[in-house]
């Protein structure tokens, strides 16, 4: 991207499920934030009952309302012969296309304050002459003269290339929401050279959700006998569930990507990371009320780990099921009982075979005596089974707040299962080996 004489050029990446816009600042790539506040638009178009058209954010919102008049992934028919009719008037893939583009064209437009009709528009590397001269004709209906196509692995190679100037070879491999792309790119003197490229056009995140809703609906036909296919309704609602992004299972509060800023990153990892410090401090704390039983029985401190992450890791596995069955629908208030029951059942069968491993392996170190073994296997099960049953009271507790249960299978959940696992854990400790010793 340069800028020309009459203004600014922008860089459009025009993806299957989101799409974004950059343009060049004093040398340095900067995607420009949308209207609604985010760094990438979803490829969504949608046209309202009243006749109104929705592009990005907006569109994908009210799609499970309006699923016959909201499109997806658009980008998989260019260059097809593929129409879509609305209201007795049809509109090919570049129409449709065209209309994510004026979005990101405006977008633009209001953050450089400045009027846009040059762009460079990315491609993916299979794209073949008919698709590159459709993404084309897309720019020119929104307004665009579209000064070059490139292939997404070659741009992605020019901005690597700008802070790793030396001669040599790359790997691009670009897994977008609907393509898939290898190449293989050398980069010289002022010259970038693809040498070898390979790729599929129909596969992507967009085909790992299909897998996904495919599951959930046959899941949902087996345990209630209904067939959600027959429901247009459902099934964008199952296919909204099967893309949703879980980052906050892994303690992310917001959805970031590697591409975003420091800051964005720092933000979206942060609030989790502060939980768990004080999480920390208040173990520590806990730890010190049992300083003098640690002494007088140092081969307590050697199980902590072990009771601490079984407790997560426990506690983690219960609340995945039970977001996965609210998610579904599978879990609803007729089977619950049946359900926990069933919980119970698998935390008992776990619960005595990981404590009689750990008792086994504990008589590895050589005890004295079989007082802290017996200590071990005793806290393990219990902390096996507190684990359990909150992991799965949690996200339904959550559920029936009308509180997003995907939180549950957070940080919170290991957090939550560290302290009382580390509290029941010295407490069981202090009781037994007090006794047996």
């Amino acid at each position: 991207m340069e800028e020309a004489a009459l203004g600014k050029v922008i860089g459009i990446d025009l993806g299957t499920t989101n799409s974004c816009v950059a343009v060049l600042e004093n040398d340095q790539p900067v995607v420009i934030t949308n209207a609604e506040g985010s760094r990438t638009t979803p490829s969504v178009v949608a046209f309202t009952k009243n006749g109104e058209r929705l592009v990005g954010d907006t569109a994908k919102r009210q799609a499970a309302v309006n699923v016959d008049r909201t499109f997806f992934s658009i980008k998989r028919e260019m260059g097809t012969n593929y129409r879509a009719k609305i209201d007795g008037k049809q509109y090919t893939p570049q129409e449709i296309s065209s209309m994510i583009l004026r979005k990101l064209k405006k977008d633009a437009e209001e953050y450089l304050g400045e009027t846009v009709s040059d762009a460079v528009i990315t491609v993916p590397a299979y794209f073949n002459d008919a698709q590159r001269q459709a993404t084309k004709d897309a720019g020119r209906i929104a307004g665009l003269n579209v000064l070059r196509i490139i292939n997404e692995p070659t741009s992605a190679a020019l901005a690597y290339g700008l802070d790793h100037g030396q001669p040599q070879k790359i790997l691009v491999y670009d897994l977008g929401g609907g393509t898939f792309d290898v190449s293989v790119i050398e980069i010289g003197d002022n010259l970038i050279e693809v040498l070898a490229t390979a790729g599929d056009n129909h596969l992507g995140g967009d085909d790992f959700d299909a897998r996904v809703t495919d599951y959930l609906v046959m899941e949902f036909l087996h345990t209630q006998r209904i067939d959600l296919r027959k429901d247009a309704t459902a099934m964008q609602r199952v296919r909204e569930e099967a893309e949703k992004d879980y980052q906050m299972m892994s303690g992310i509060s917001q959805d970031v990507e590697s591409s975003d800023t420091i800051w964005d990153q720092t933000k979206a990892r942060l609030p989790w990371l502060i939980i768990g410090l004080f999480g920390g401090m208040l173990a520590a704390y806990m730890i010190s009320f049992y300083e003098a039983d640690i002494a007088l029985f140092p081969a307590t401190a050697m199980f902590i780990p072990v009771i601490t992450a079984m407790g997560g890791n426990v506690g983690i596995q219960s609340s995945a099921i039970v977001v996965k069955g609210l998610a579904s629908n599978t879990l609803t208030s007729k089977n619950i009982l049946q359900s926990i029951s069933k919980e119970i059942s698998c935390a008992v069968i776990n619960a005595c075979i990981c404590s009689s491993i750990i008792f086994i392996l504990s008589l590895c170190f050589n005890l004295t005596s079989l007082a802290m073994p017996i200590t071990v296997t005793i806290s393990l099960f219990i902390v096996i089974m507190f684990a359990s049953m909150f992991g799965t009271a949690f996200p339904l507790l959550l559920n029936k707040l009308k509180i997003d249960p995907a939180l549950a299978t957070g940080p919170f959940i290991t957090l939550t299962n560290d302290i009382i696992g580390l509290n029941i854990y010295l407490f069981t400790g202090k009781a037994i080996l007090g006794w047996l010793l």
